[in-house]
């Protein structure tokens, strides 16, 4: 008895769908490999995300912007900043209000050349205003968070402890540095 099956005539035909079908689906998953690896790692960064230490509390910050007209001068005018703060400390619960110039974790930055021992150093910097460590919750290792006498008095700056490391020999608590003119850029 003779096997059934498909003509030869038709086993020609069947042979390049089939090898093209084969060829489709290896071509899906090499696409696909590499894309359920990338969603796998994206998943796993983002969980790593939640972790990560900020150096401040995030959970009972409150943030928003001002936008206060500058003088024809040039200034800004420092007293709205300071009534909209003194209002915003008076509503009930709020532990602490403060301001700085540029939000965190927003890549907006800041920066200046700083000269200490000898050393020249272009540093991110962000103006803020009194009380703003005791406002992010932040710590500090060292040192004291700005006052309100620091806006009249010699200009203050809490360094990190990388910057203070590479500027100082020893301990940077106490010590001076030059804080070089806006114009000059960092190098």
């Amino acid at each position: 008895s003779r096997a059934r099956g498909p003509t030869p005539r038709l086993r020609s035909r069947a042979a390049p769908r089939q090898r093209l079908g084969r060829a489709l689906l290896a071509v899906q998953m090499a696409i696909s490999l590499p894309m359920l690896t990338g969603a796998g790692l994206l998943l796993r960064t983002l969980h790593n995300l939640t972790r990560v230490e900020l150096g401040f509390g995030p959970e009972s910050l409150v943030t928003f912007r001002v936008e206060v007209p500058i003088q024809p001068d040039g200034t800004v005018a420092i007293p709205v900043y300071d009534r909209i703060l003194a209002a915003v400390r008076e509503v009930p619960g709020v532990r602490a209000a403060s301001m700085i110039e540029n939000p965190l974790i927003s890549g907006v930055q800041s920066s200046r050349m700083v000269i200490a021992d000898g050393i020249k150093l272009a540093i991110a910097t962000n103006a803020s205003g009194p009380d703003v460590f005791e406002a992010l919750g932040a710590r500090l290792v060292e040192g004291r968070d700005f006052e309100p006498r620091d806006a009249t008095g010699p200009e203050s700056v809490v360094l990190n402890e990388t910057a203070a490391r590479r500027l100082f020999k020893g301990p940077a608590l106490g010590r001076e540095l030059t804080i070089a003119a806006s114009g000059d850029r960092p190098q």
